[in-house]
C-alpha cells in the first residue's frame, strides 16, 4: 500500500468491529495529509485516484484502457477465488461488472467466476501429510483449455505462479488429455512458512519451496487419486485396429474447394525468386508431416500444417477486409457461458467476428448464443473455436492495440484452430501439389502466422557442401 500511495491520491477508511468509530487517512503522493475519526461500518475501504499523477513518464507507458482493465480483472478474479468468505465487487465506469457475495464455499465461488459448465466437471481434491496439505478442485478431462489461463495455485493463501506445479498437475492426468490441452485447477497448498521463500520476485507471485520435489510428487498422486475416485480414467479396449489403423484413416477431407475459390493460383502470377521458376515437382512425404518438393535447383521441405495455416490465415484476412463471407446458420444455436474475463475479450473482438460471418448474440448474464459461422469454418466445432481463441488472447502479454493488429490476432487465432492439415496425415499427391502452389501465392509464404517457418530451402550448392562435392 505505501507504494500505491506514493503514486496516487489515496483514501483509507477502516474500522474494527470492537471500535465505536472508524479512521480516515488521506495521503497524496506518499505524504499523509490528514488522519481523523469518522463514522463507519466495520471493515476497510481503500480508494485510489489519479494513479501516477506525479509521475507522468510512468503514466505515459500505460497500455490501452481495455488492456489495463483486463489486468485489473485478472487480479480481481484471483483474489476472489482465493477468498470466498469475502464479498468482492468490481465496477467499471460506475457500472457494476461483477458481484461475488461473501460467506460461500470455494465450489460456489468457482461457479460464480467460471460458470455452471465448469461446475459440472469439478472434482474435489484433498490430501494431507504431516508437512503438506493440498485441497481444492480440478476439472475432469472433458473441460480443458489451450493454455494454462484456468489454473490457480495458492500457497498459504498467497496466489502464486509456478510452472513446476502446472507440469505436475498435467502429469497427473497421464494420457487423458490431448497434446496442447490443459485442465482447470483451483488448488490450495498449506506448507510450513519456513520452507517457502516469497522474496524471489518483487511482485511476490513467484516462490521457492524447500521440499518442492516432495510437493510435486504428492500433487501428481493426489490428482490421479481424485480422477480415479470419479472414474475419469478411461478403460481402453485394445483391438486389432488399435495397432493396425486403416490407410483411409490417414487421408483427411480438406476444404480445398473453398480455398481454391478465394486463392486461385491460376489467376495470379507465380512468385519470382530472381529467375522464372518451373512447375514444382512433388517428390513425396516424410513422416506424413513434411512435403518434399523439387523446384529448379532447390529442394524444399515444407511443413504441411504450417503451410495450410498460412493459407487459412490470409484467407481469413481477405474475408474480414472484404466482408464477403457468407455465414452458415446453425440448425441449433450454441450457447456460450463465459466468465467475466472471457466476456471482456469476446466483446472486444465481437465487431470483427460479426464482420467475418459469426452470428453472436448477447443474452445477458455472461451468456451468448452462437447461431452462425463463416462457411469456410463450418466443419470446425464453433464453440471450441471461439473459446480457444478467447483463451489464447487472454494469455498474450502485449494485447493488440490498433484495429489492424486486432484483425491479425483474430485471423491468426482462427487459422490456428481451424481444420488445417495436421502432422502425420498422408496426402494424395494432387492435394499436396495444390497445397504447395497455393502456399507460394500467399503474401508471406515462408512463415506461418505465428512466425514459425513453413519450409526449409536447400540449394544444389548446399547439398554439394554437405556431401563434400566442392
Amino acid at each position: 500500500m505505501p507504494s500505491i500511495a506514493a503514486v496516487s491520491r489515496l483514501t483509507l477508511l477502516t474500522r474494527t468491529p470492537e471500535s465505536e468509530s472508524g479512521t480516515e487517512v488521506k495521503a497524496t503522493g506518499g505524504v499523509i495529509e490528514s488522519v481523523r475519526e469518522t463514522g463507519l461500518s466495520p471493515g476497510t475501504t481503500v480508494e485510489v485516484m489519479d494513479l501516477f499523477f506525479n509521475i507522468p513518464a510512468r503514466k505515459k507507458f500505460l497500455r490501452s484502457e481495455h488492456s489495463e482493465f483486463m489486468a485489473i480483472l485478472d487480479t480481481f478474479t484471483v483474489f476472489a477465488l482465493g477468498n470466498p468468505a469475502i464479498n468482492f465487487r468490481l465496477y467499471k465506469d460506475n457500472k457494476l461488472v461483477a458481484d461475488f457475495p461473501a460467506g460461500i464455499s470455494l465450489r460456489e465461488r468457482i461457479i460464480q467466476v467460471h460458470g455452471p459448465e465448469v461446475a459440472e466437471a469439478l472434482i474435489p481434491l484433498q490430501i494431507n501429510t504431516p508437512e503438506i496439505k493440498i485441497s481444492g478442485f480440478i476439472t475432469g478431462p472433458e473441460i480443458s483449455r489451450v493454455n494454462r489461463t484456468g489454473q490457480y495455485f495458492f500457497i498459504n493463501s498467497r496466489p502464486i505462479k509456478n510452472l513446476s506445479l502446472s507440469f505436475a498437475l498435467l502429469q497427473g492426468y497421464e494420457e487423458m488429455l490431448p497434446s496442447g490441452r490443459y485442465p482447470l485447477a483451483f488448488l490450495f497448498f498449506n506448507l510450513d512458512l519456513s520452507r517457502v521463500d516469497v522474496n524471489v520476485h518483487p511482485n511476490k507471485k513467484e516462490v521457492r519451496i524447500e521440499n518442492e520435489r516432495e510437493v510435486l510428487m504428492l500433487l501428481v498422486e493426489s490428482v490421479r487419486q481424485a480422477l480415479r475416485t470419479k472414474n475419469k480414467f478411461p478403460k481402453k479396449q485394445l483391438t486389432e485396429s488399435s495397432f493396425c489403423p486403416k490407410r483411409e484413416e490417414y487421408l483427411p477431407t480438406l476444404p480445398f474447394n473453398q480455398v481454391r475459390e478465394r486463392l486461385d493460383y491460376n489467376q495470379t502470377e507465380p512468385p519470382k525468386f530472381g529467375l522464372e521458376k518451373k512447375e514444382p515437382r512433388i517428390l513425396g512425404q516424410f513422416q506424413g508431416t513434411y512435403i518434399i518438393v523439387e523446384w529448379e535447383e532447390e529442394l524444399l521441405i515444407i511443413d504441411q500444417h504450417a503451410a495450410h495455416e498460412r493459407i487459412m490465415y490470409e484467407l481469413i484476412l481477405q474475408n474480414i477486409q472484404s466482408a464477403r463471407t457468407p455465414p452458415q446458420l446453425q440448425l441449433i444455436p450454441t450457447t456460450l457461458l463465459l466468465d467475466y474475463r472471457e466476456k471482456e475479450v469476446l466483446e472486444e473482438y465481437l465487431p470483427l467476428l460479426e464482420k467475418l460471418g459469426f452470428g453472436i448474440n448477447d443474452l445477458g448474464r455472461n451468456t451468448f448464443s452462437l447461431d452462425a459461422v463463416p462457411s469456410f469454418l463450418a466443419e470446425v466445432d464453433p464453440k471450441q473455436l471461439i473459446l480457444d481463441f478467447i483463451h489464447n488472447t487472454m494469455e498474450k502479454q502485449f494485447p493488440a492495440r490498433t484495429w489492424e493488429d486486432k484483425i491479425k490476432v483474430l485471423a491468426a487465432g482462427l487459422a490456428c484452430k481451424s481444420k488445417t492439415i495436421k502432422g502425420s496425415s498422408l496426402l494424395h499427391p494432387e492435394r499436396a501439389a495444390y497445397l504447395v502452389k497455393t502456399l507460394f501465392q500467399s503474401q508471406q509464404p515462408y512463415t506461418c502466422p505465428h512466425g514459425r517457418p513453413t519450409c526449409i530451402r536447400l540449394t544444389n550448392e548446399d547439398l554439394k557442401k554437405q556431401f563434400g562435392r566442392r
